[in-house]
């Protein structure tokens, strides 16, 4: 007996040690993947702010105001200084893929981003109802038309893409830096009607 024992040991151990850790890991990835994944339901962008911004707050302020109650769901904020080297080619991709949906910055990255048509026109993206509730904070801007070789050629038709927070005391009360704000919903925004509410709410004070 002791010798079929040892046996086993001699030949068979590693492979038990290595199955085991396999396990634990394809565990791990199924509780991380499955069990803990979280469904973002809003991610908003802040470009050119003060990297101290209270963004800790301003997630739970707009989770109350939101009604997000639940654990799986998740709100994402970020600051990013779309002027520093790559950043803007970051900012572009994830603009392009959905993973933005509410994007506030500074006058001057607000024009940059309108000529790129980064915004929905909130025109036709908002209800009558939050139209005229935002009705005094409309900012316009007009999305460039380029060529083939990448220079603008002429601009399209002024549009409201954004909405003026800069009076807004809420938003100033997160510690921003920004003397001018503007946020608008992204054209490729997954969540157009939680950022539409999510923008009242920075709005109003």
């Amino acid at each position: 007996m002791k010798a079929k024992i040892r046996q086993f040991l001699d030949y068979y151990v590693v492979y038990v040690i290595v199955a085991v850790v396999v396990l634990g890991f394809v565990g791990y990835f199924v509780k991380t993947v499955v069990f803990d994944r979280k469904d973002v339901v809003l991610s908003v962008m802040i470009l050119n702010d003060d990297t101290t911004l209270d963004t800790d707050q301003m997630e739970a302020d707009l989770r109350e105001k939101l009604n997000i109650t639940d654990d799986k769901q998740d709100i994402t904020l970020s600051v990013m200084d779309s002027t520093a080297m790559g950043n803007n080619a970051v900012i572009l991709t994830r603009l392009r893929a959905q993973s933005v949906d509410l994007l506030i910055t500074d006058q001057k990255a607000f024009d940059v981003y309108t000529e790129g048509a980064a915004y929905a026109n909130l025109n036709e993206t908002l209800s009558d109802a939050l139209r005229e509730q935002l009705q005094d904070g409309f900012v316009d801007g007009r999305a460039a038309i380029y060529d083939n070789e990448g220079n603008v050629t002429e601009y399209e038709d002024a549009l409201l893409y954004g909405v003026d927070i800069s009076d807004s005391e809420r938003y100033q009360s997160y510690g921003s830096a920004l003397t001018h704000v503007i946020a608008g919903i992204a054209v490729n925004a997954e969540h157009k009607e939680m950022a539409a509410e999510a923008m009242v709410y920075l709005y109003e004070d």
